[in-house]
């Protein structure tokens, strides 16, 4: 069944409207690399749910679903998100052909 165009009309479930991403790797003496991974992004879209209790058939086709279809279908946007990982890792050789590595991985979220 086609649904009404106001019903469809509405952002995809996945779409983010702005990202930033920038990562990176540094090699400092001694063998320690540092890398890192940062991203800032628009929040994600979401619909409302309907009041306790009320369940809508939009389009008739007797089944119903969790979206408040008086709000609109992801008609409400999250908080932005922002997040930092990094490593840091240092190489101990071993021998002539064997290495050895030490890693610190750490997150830092909004």
């Amino acid at each position: 069944m086609r649904l009404p165009n106001w019903l469809s009309l509405s952002s995809s479930d996945l779409a983010i409207d702005h990202v930033l991403q920038v990562n990176g790797l540094v090699e400092l003496p001694y063998d320690v690399l540092v890398s890192g991974i940062f991203r800032a992004q628009s929040g994600f879209h979401f619909s409302r749910q309907p009041a306790a209790g009320v369940l809508v058939d939009p389009d008739g086709d007797s089944s119903v679903n969790g979206i408040d279809v008086d709000a609109g279908r992801n008609a409400f946007t999250a908080s932005p998100f922002v997040n930092l990982d990094m490593r840091f890792s240092k190489r101990f050789r071993i021998g002539g052909r064997v290495t050895a590595e030490a890693l610190l991985e750490f997150r830092a979220p909004q």
